[in-house]
């Protein structure tokens, strides 16, 4: 269970927690960006989960469990939903996640000026209503079947509009999310994510997550360079 709260993307056997350390992993591809809404590479998202995270996540037998919210009501018509917020939660930059957090990030990717990528995903959503601080409603365009799953990828992930906003460009190589880890560096084939003190999620042994100080994410193209450096120590996982 502690690699799993570091990699969330990456089933692990049961074990009693062990806190600290540094874990490296090695992906295929090296991102085009950090921030979600412009990711290319299908093994980005084992990176975004160190930092960004979604008001939902859907686990291997396709079922939906809340994250950042708590609960959710589709209208008789299906054509909204009504997403009650966790209260409490911060983005690395201190800032609170709250309905207003949500409404700009869902806007902001469907936004055609914007040209984000995961905008394609959200071609069925209308708007989103501030029903109060910690309660939005998405409205949707028509009744859809997957958008909760569509929530639950890079499209939906949520993320701090005074640091999108304050660091423009700059954002896309240091953003700024819930998640257990915050995003300190990336260089060429590099990143690193170190503890964040302020997350909301407690663990097993009831003290917050995550268990690992830090993790490095290489880049590692080279299939047969992988087993390599597992061997060696070079990369713990991948």
């Amino acid at each position: 269970m502690a690699i799993a709260a570091a990699w969330p993307s990456t089933p692990v056997a049961a074990q009693a927690p062990q806190r600290g350390g540094t874990l490296t992993v090695a992906v295929d591809l090296e991102p085009a960006s950090l921030d979600p809404a412009f990711s290319n590479a299908s093994t980005d998202r084992r990176v975004y989960n160190l930092f960004a995270e979604n008001l939902l996540q859907q686990d291997d037998t396709g079922a939906f469990r809340p994250m950042l919210a708590e609960g959710w009501d589709y209208a008789p018509d299906r054509r909204s939903v009504t997403f009650r917020l966790r209260k409490g939660i911060r983005f690395h930059d201190g800032t609170e996640f709250d309905a207003a957090a949500v409404k700009f990030n869902l806007e902001r990717v469907a936004d055609p000026a914007n040209n984000a990528r995961a905008r394609q995903y959200l071609l069925d959503l209308a708007s989103v209503d501030l029903v109060d601080a910690h309660t939005a409603r998405v409205n949707l365009k028509q009744p859809s079947g997957g958008f909760l799953a569509v929530l639950a990828l890079e499209a939906g992930s949520m993320l701090s509009p005074a640091a999108i906003r304050s660091m423009g460009a700059e954002f896309a190589r240091k953003p700024v999310g819930t998640g257990p880890f915050k995003v300190v560096s990336w260089t060429s084939g590099r990143v690193e994510a170190e503890r964040f003190d302020g997350y909301w999620r407690d663990g097993a042994d009831g003290r917050k997550l995550p268990y690992l100080d830090k993790v490095v994410v290489r880049v590692i193209a080279n299939t047969a360079v992988k087993p390599v450096e597992l061997k060696a120590g070079g990369i713990q996982g991948r």
